[in-house]
């Protein structure tokens, strides 16, 4: 062998060894990461609970309008029952107003067993009647499509906040925004 092809097979060996990464180059980025991680993370975390809250009324919504619709299309009176511990809400209907008045039943199915609110999603109900056997809250739907007027307020301990609002002459609720919410 002479000694170009000696120095061809060297500078080979040597392109082996170099084409991997340096120490620097993974520190910075590795220090990239980081730095975009420590923006980007801490949004995330303040979206979460806003989330939770926005479902939690839109599952309250959808039931109120349910509580509505039955009301009506049923001819009985509808109750939108509200627990205190653990936070969580649930339909019950009047089944026979004419032999047995002011008697409440859990609505058959899913409307009628407790749907937990999300932990730590508060519930603020104003303008419920309160019931004395039991020490929960209620929102009356009647026949004639009327409601009891309330405001509710869904909140989280981290953020995120929505008002729900309750029209006692069309019994239907809506979404407000909390600056816009009666007082």
């Amino acid at each position: 062998m002479n000694c170009a092809a000696v120095r061809l097979q060297a500078s080979g060996i040597r392109r082996n060894r170099r084409s991997g990464f340096t120490l620097y180059e993974v520190i910075i980025v590795l220090i990239v990461l980081l730095t975009v991680s420590a923006i980007v993370i801490p949004s995330f975390s303040g979206f979460l609970p806003t989330e939770k809250v926005r479902r939690s009324g839109d599952g309250l919504l959808s039931t109120m309008a349910k509580a509505h619709d039955d009301a009506v299309l049923t001819s009985r009176r509808i109750r939108l029952v509200f627990s205190k511990e653990p936070p969580a809400y649930r339909l019950e209907y009047e089944p026979d107003p004419m032999n047995e008045p002011a008697t409440f039943r859990p609505l058959p199915g899913d409307w009628g067993a407790k749907t937990e609110l999300p932990e730590d999603v508060t519930v603020t109900v104003e303008g419920a009647e309160p019931d004395e056997e039991n020490g929960e809250e209620y929102l009356e739907f009647s026949p004639d499509g009327t409601a009891t007027e309330a405001r509710i307020i869904l909140a989280h301990e981290n953020g995120g906040e929505v008002v729900l609002e309750l029209d006692p002459a069309g019994g239907r609720a809506r979404v407000v925004e909390p600056e816009e919410a009666s007082p």
